[in-house]
């Protein structure tokens, strides 16, 4: 709620970080209190200092998330806090979707469906559709990790039925990837574990052909190592997987580094 703390689900993180972004300028004075949250009570929304805190702890978050630092949790948690004193529903949702990558990062599939269900919650009270889907994403990829491959597969079709990337901020910024594309990629692999295998390999094709669209060699690699290859082998086409493969390294070579690093969730 505007003018409170925002919650998430398993309690509150502890962010050793804080003390790191007051040294940047956004702390108190001398002898004033050291948080930063009770300054945010008495004066929601009128504080640039907080708000300057804000970015700093999503920046770093994102930058130990890349790396899969387990900081990067506690820095996504601080942020969501404070946007949530804020009333800012945009960044809390990014802050949660940062939360759950790192979460679905460490494997802690069952935290990663609770953040995700937290996500649906508070984008269902946001004007922008484009949120509500890809909470779709996030629920359906955590249930097909947690083998729920039925109800993974009616949130990714969801999903994909209904989405349409947002003109007023570019969805790449906030959630730091193409939504369709990494959508696609999971369905290819719940529609193989249903015993699908025609229509995986259909699906991992189209996965390409979208990536391909958007122009960026980033989701060119991650239609081919989350979906092409993959569901290539499982099916036996070994030339197809083969030929992934080549292009992976081709990618890679030609990019540099960055592929290599790349958070692809």
């Amino acid at each position: 709620a505007r003018g409170g703390a925002a919650s998430l689900p398993g309690g509150s993180i502890d962010c050793p970080w804080e003390s790191q972004v007051e040294s940047w300028g956004c702390g108190p004075a001398p002898g004033q209190r050291s948080t930063l949250l009770p300054r945010i009570g008495r004066t929601p929304g009128r504080d640039p200092g907080v708000r300057h805190a804000t970015r700093l702890l999503e920046a770093l978050a994102r930058a130990l998330a890349t790396g899969f630092a387990p900081e990067a949790t506690a820095a996504f948690a601080r942020a969501h806090e404070i946007a949530g004193a804020f009333g800012d529903t945009g960044n809390r949702l990014g802050m949660l979707f940062g939360l759950w990558t790192c979460r679905f990062l460490g494997g802690e599939y069952r935290a990663a469906l609770d953040l995700a269900q937290h996500f649906c919650k508070l984008a269902d009270a946001t004007p922008e559709p484009a949120d509500r889907f890809i909470g779709d994403r996030l629920l359906g990829i955590s249930l097909h990790y947690l083998g729920d491959q039925a109800q993974a597969r009616r949130h990714l079709e969801r999903m994909l039925g209904g989405y349409v990337a947002p003109i007023r901020h570019a969805p790449t910024i906030r959630y730091q990837s193409d939504q369709r594309v990494l959508a696609r990629a999971t369905l290819a692999r719940v529609l193989w574990l249903q015993g699908l295998p025609t229509r995986a390999a259909r699906s991992a094709r189209r996965t390409l052909e979208e990536a391909r669209a958007t122009g960026h060699p980033i989701w060119v690699l991650s239609a081919m190592s989350l979906a092409v290859c993959p569901i290539a082998l499982l099916v036996g086409d070994l030339a197809t997987a083969e030929r992934s493969i080549d292009s992976v390294r081709h990618h890679v070579a030609r990019s540099g580094p960055l592929v290599q690093t790349i958070d692809v969730l």
